[in-house]
């Protein structure tokens, strides 16, 4: 699901591209450094593909692009037990008719090949979405309320309790049914757009 982008500004690539060279990182570096694989960092710049909000916030992070970096290790070097995040701190982006939030809740750079937020959806609320890479599936569990899922010409319901599991790998939506908010845990599986763990 290309959740929190529907569409990237087609600036975006340009801008990842530009910073990385000013700050002399090679598609390799930048890769190490985000956890984004190397053709997905390459594609992106050259706007050849759709990236989820996770793909834009572990790129930007890993150039410095935004004030909202927060370091795992602290200042002697070792690795902190616990890495707290204050609810101001969690990335949120909402949906194009503004009634849906998404809070990303997978740590910002990652080796893991999914992402997983927390979906609030007032009555009404509705999320678009294009396809995302080939093979990218989603987890949808409902909390509170029901959704149903439009894929092509299948129209999925769930409601509180129940999980989909889905491709997202074309153009798919989420919404209310009836007049009720909703609440969902998404969980999308990324395993084309991120770089696995080093052997």
């Amino acid at each position: 699901m290309t959740s929190p982008i529907h569409t990237p500004p087609p600036e975006l690539g340009a801008i990842l591209r530009e910073t990385r060279k000013r700050l002399g990182l090679t598609l390799d570096q930048l890769a190490e450094r985000s956890g984004v694989s190397k053709s997905m960092v390459s594609q992106l710049e050259r706007g050849l593909v759709n990236p989820t909000f996770a793909v834009v916030w572990n790129l930007t992070q890993a150039l410095g692009l935004d004030i909202a970096d927060l370091d795992s290790n602290d200042r002697n070097g070792s690795v902190r037990v616990a890495d707290h995040m204050p609810a101001y701190a969690t990335p949120v982006k909402r949906s194009a008719d503004g009634k849906v939030q998404l809070r990303l809740l997978s740590p910002k750079r990652t080796v893991l090949p999914a992402e997983w937020y927390d979906v609030i959806f007032e009555s009404g609320g509705r999320l678009d979405s294009d396809a995302h890479a080939k093979g990218t599936f989603e987890h949808l569990h409902c909390i509170e309320g029901r959704l149903e899922i439009v894929i092509g010409n299948d129209v999925l319901a769930v409601a509180a309790g129940e999980t989909l599991r889905y491709f997202a790998d074309r153009p798919h939506s989420i919404y209310t049914a009836g007049d009720t908010p909703a609440r969902a845990f998404l969980v999308i599986g990324l395993p084309n757009q991120f770089s696995g763990p080093a052997s």
